[in-house]
């Protein structure tokens, strides 16, 4: 067995080495390494360049580092750079490292990838030396940090309620009446309703980080200053935050509704400069964003002040989209009727830009995906609360055809969970739905053709010619994790900074354990087995993990978690 801990003197000029990386696609059936074998030979092939440290330098317990610099020896799993999920049902491609190390600079800066760990070999002429090297060892995962592309922070104390409501009626029942509760009076002098909405924050950001969430886009409520909460919480906490004051000035509650276009616009500015001098206009860590909460809710005119904004400060803008069925006749017959689709209300009025990331597309049309391809805009799937609110299943593999990007979203309160794992999970089964629905129909109609039928000869020559319809590969594990990190990471025009592990990106990271130990401290829903390898690590996280399987959180080279 190898060190948990060794101090490395990097060579000034070496050479990678590949052989111990390879391609795991969803397309290609290929698989990794066993952990067994991953590990066999570790301990006697260490290069003359690394020093074991001494036994008083580690514990029992992993010993991760606080901050950078410093370096992590795992099991490593990313999204190729290239691997957009993009063409005729392409499938997402992952790098599996089975055993390589990342070494991370004193500005939580990516400096190295050594692909083949055993080989000590760096390609670097900068290579900070002496940094401390953690291994993770064979039941922990390196992952890179989830991307939350939608989540309403008020809505995460209702969680678990109104599902089964159609969207309007549910914004009705629970959202506006709780949003409203956020806002800070302006006679608040002691601060008591401050300090309130401050803890709520900080128990939403707080359980979004324990969950592999480095970077969240938030949806708050029409109030700045409570806002303006949100983003110092975020910042605090270290979470990479983008955050949205919603814009609505129309078709709401009076007690919840901004009094005039003019009005909610000079709001919206006036968060938006407030978070720029705060925070400033190139941070990557605490960002605003343009959120008109959508078309039904927002007037033409306030729509229009919106999008100078954005344009204005070059921001980035997120909002909704045909998400439900009622809510999109009445955009398109009532509201905005001249428009030819949902999406071109956005369009015209300077809101539709390569900056814009939209959830659900749930109802989108073929028209309306190229209207946001062409725009270069992105769409946010959320297939927990199209499912909890009856919405219908968004075809993420239609959207992927037609050349849009497409993030997840975990959509707190009309999603189940603030978990990005789950959220996978449940892009996983809408897809599968899709699949399952169309197989089911057609085979219900030859059924129904069959029993029909009184001739014996021609039943009998009727389900002999049945033949299971061609439809679209299903999502794989390769694509969701693509969807939950790089894929997220593009659609919020962050994809040079984080999403992967590549040099020079943020050290934005998710370490994952699986304790195989019986009767140890924490018990997770996974259970390893000898011959499960990287890939059937990832594939069991997936599919049955949740935030006890969350050992580590890092954004920008400093844990979190």
């Amino acid at each position: 067995w190898f060190s948990p801990m060794m101090r490395v003197r990097w060579p000034r000029q070496l050479v990678h080495s590949y052989s111990h990386s390879h391609l795991y696609s969803s397309c290609s059936g290929r698989h990794c390494r066993r952990l067994g074998r991953r590990f066999s030979s570790v301990a006697s092939s260490r290069s003359s360049s690394v020093a074991s440290a001494s036994d008083d330098d580690f514990s029992r317990d992993l010993d991760l580092p606080l901050h950078p610099p410093f370096a992590i020896r795992a099991s490593i799993v990313h999204s190729t750079r290239d691997s957009n999920a993009r063409g005729a049902f392409g499938c997402a491609e992952l790098e599996v490292l089975d055993d390589a190390i990342v070494v991370v600079d004193a500005h939580g800066i990516i400096a190295e990838v050594i692909k083949d760990a055993a080989s000590g070999q760096s390609s670097s002429k900068h290579m900070p030396e002496n940094i401390v090297t953690h291994n993770l060892g064979p039941s922990r995962l390196l992952l890179p940090g989830f991307v939350d592309a939608h989540a309403h922070a008020p809505q995460y104390e209702f969680v678990g309620n109104g599902f089964g409501l159609p969207l309007l009626q549910w914004l009705d029942t629970y959202t506006f009446p709780t949003e409203a509760s956020y806002a800070i009076p302006h006679d608040d002098h002691e601060g008591t309703a401050a300090a309130r909405v401050r803890a709520k924050y900080e128990r939403v950001v707080a359980h979004s980080l324990k969950c592999g969430t480095t970077t969240c886009s938030y949806l708050n409520c029409i109030d700045g200053p409570s806002s303006l909460i949100l983003a110092d919480v975020a910042h605090k906490a270290g979470q990479r935050a983008l955050v949205g004051k919603v814009s609505m000035d129309a078709n709401a509650p009076d007690f919840y509704r901004e009094t005039s276009a003019d009005a909610a616009a000079a709001d919206a500015r006036t968060f938006v400069e407030a978070m720029l001098e705060r925070y400033g206009q190139e941070n990557s860590l605490v960002m605003p964003v343009v959120t008109p909460r959508f078309a039904p809710t927002c007037s033409s005119s306030l729509l229009a002040q919106l999008g100078a904004l954005a344009d204005e400060y070059q921001l980035r803008i997120q909002s909704h989209l045909s998400e439900n069925v009622d809510e999109c006749l009445w955009v398109l017959s009532e509201l905005f009727p001249g428009a030819g689709s949902y999406a071109e209300v956005y369009e015209t009025h300077g809101l539709l830009t390569p900056r814009t990331y939209l959830a659900h597309g749930v109802f989108s049309t073929k028209h309306e995906r190229r209207v946001m391809e062409a725009a270069g805009a992105s769409v946010v799937h959320c297939a927990s609360s199209n499912a909890n609110l009856m919405s219908g299943f968004a075809d993420v593999r239609a959207w992927q055809d037609d050349g849009v990007t497409v993030s997840l979203g975990t959509d707190v309160a009309g999603g189940s969970s603030i978990s990005m794992l789950t959220t996978a999970r449940r892009t996983l089964e809408n897809s599968n739905s899709i699949s399952i629905l169309r197989r089911q129909m057609a085979a219900q109609d030859v059924i129904c053709r069959v029993e029909a039928e009184r001739d014996e000869e021609r039943r009998r020559s009727l389900a002999s010619a049945w033949t299971s319809p061609d439809a679209p590969p299903t999502l794989s594990v390769a694509d969701v994790l693509h969807m939950a990190t790089r894929g997220g990471a593009k659609a919020l025009n962050l994809d040079d900074v984080v999403g992967g592990f590549d040099v020079g990106m943020h050290f934005d990271a998710v370490c994952a354990t699986f304790p195989d130990v019986p009767g140890g401290d924490v018990l997770t829903p996974i259970c390893l087995r000898e011959s499960d390898g990287t890939a059937q690590m990832l594939e069991k996280l997936l599919l049955c993990g949740d935030e006890r399987n969350i050992e580590a959180v890092y954004v920008k080279g400093t844990r979190r978690i």
